[in-house]
């Protein structure tokens, strides 16, 4: 099943990424995770956006791989994966309306002060 194999290569690439310290290295990092509840217009819309940004993740990379091949690049290419789930949450249906309740984010570790 589709479904599962992508859900388990993003889970071992994240498992894998915090076993190596790759995935909080930097503090520009994203996490989060937030049930709720969408009507069928908005959930059609979450998931078009949903497919707009892995269609602006590329373009990204596309991007980046042609600065590199031109000499234009500052430098550094950073590894980095993005995934993207709107799915129907059994935890938003047990817990019931979260309207009001805010993303729950990682904490992002203090920045390191430079001597």
């Amino acid at each position: 099943m589709m479904i599962v194999e992508t859900i388990e290569d993003a889970n071992a690439d994240v498992a894998a990424s915090l076993e190596s310290g790759q995935f909080d290295a930097r503090d520009d990092y994203h996490v989060s995770y937030t049930p709720g509840y969408l009507d069928a217009k908005a959930r059609a819309v979450a998931e078009k956006r949903a497919d707009e940004h892995v269609e602006d993740f590329l373009q990204l990379v596309a991007e980046s791989a042609a600065r590199v091949a031109n000499g234009e690049s500052d430098g550094e290419l950073i590894p980095t994966s993005v995934s993207i789930l709107v799915f129907g949450s059994e935890r938003a249906e047990q817990e019931k309306p979260l309207s009001k309740r805010k993303p729950r984010k990682a904490k992002k570790p203090a920045k390191k002060r430079r001597s």
